[in-house]
């Protein structure tokens, strides 16, 4: 089950959401690329498949959505589908998704994250669920100028969605210079995951070797905090790889999400 991509360690440093889009179709090559991916995720059998669907995204999305922005002009989306009877499945949603998220983004198309605010009807008329499915999340995907818009510009200043928490403050013991660099830099590369609205609402903890990810005490009803963390865990493994390090994750109850034991070496 290894998706992970060295080259995503720089990819995660250049990701950031992109809402208008330029009225052009995947090249075929790429979205060859993509759906080899994609095939491979699916077939993990995680509870999470992923569907592209190669249709206008103009019709899905509510107009100004949220802190998302006006989404439009793209020529594809990707619907990130669970079970809902799966163990973890918004962690794993999370997980999957960014990793679609960055495979998209090594192929220089752009991405957005939007869970939630999308007409479901619109994309039941390509999308066949099973009865214990549905559709989590929903990325548009396609090609982008390489500056942004004003709009673009107006909304990532109105939700500072550039703007990272402390390394001290998402670390509960307050991030500390003496731990291995792989935790360092797994930790470093969470910190840029995106999350919903920006709230970042992941904490770690370490303990020798092993590292913990569970959320904040915040209260928010409308968005899963999990699913946020299971982007950051798949950023904190793509740091940890920069070091060679692999492992696996443990997943966990309650408000601790996973933790992170390394293999031995």
């Amino acid at each position: 089950m290894d998706i992970l991509e060295r080259d995503w360690y720089e990819i995660i440093k250049r990701r950031h959401s992109r809402r208008n889009y330029i009225n052009k179709q995947i090249d075929s090559k790429v979205l060859e690329k993509l759906n080899k991916f994609i095939k491979k995720v699916n077939s993990f059998n995680s509870g999470v498949r992923i569907k592209i669907v190669n249709e206008s995204c103009d019709g899905v999305f509510k107009g100004i959505i949220g802190s998302y922005g006006k989404i439009k002009g793209a020529k594809s989306y990707a619907c990130i589908i669970g079970n809902t009877n799966e163990n973890y499945i918004d962690e794993k949603i999370g997980y999957y998704g960014e990793a679609l998220i960055l495979k998209a983004t090594s192929l220089d198309l752009g991405t957005c994250w939007v869970s939630g605010t999308f007409k479901k009807e619109a994309v039941n008329e390509f999308i066949k669920l099973e009865p214990s499915e549905k559709i989590y999340a929903i990325t548009p995907i396609g090609y982008v100028k390489e500056d942004y818009s004003l709009t673009e510009k107006l909304m990532n200043k109105m939700i500072s969605s550039h703007k990272r928490k402390d390394l001290n403050k998402i670390c509960i013991e307050g991030f500390n210079s003496t731990w291995p660099k792989w935790i360092k830099d797994g930790i470093k590369c969470s910190q840029l995951a995106p999350s919903a609205i920006n709230r970042q609402p992941w904490l770690f903890s370490v303990d020798g070797s092993v590292v913990t990810v569970q959320t904040n005490n915040i209260k928010v009803n409308k968005y899963s905090k999990r699913l946020d963390c299971g982007i950051s865990m798949l950023h904190f493994e793509i740091g940890a790889l920069h070091n060679k390090v692999k492992g696996k994750w443990k997943h966990l109850d309650s408000s601790k999400v996973a933790k992170f034991i390394p293999n031995e070496r």
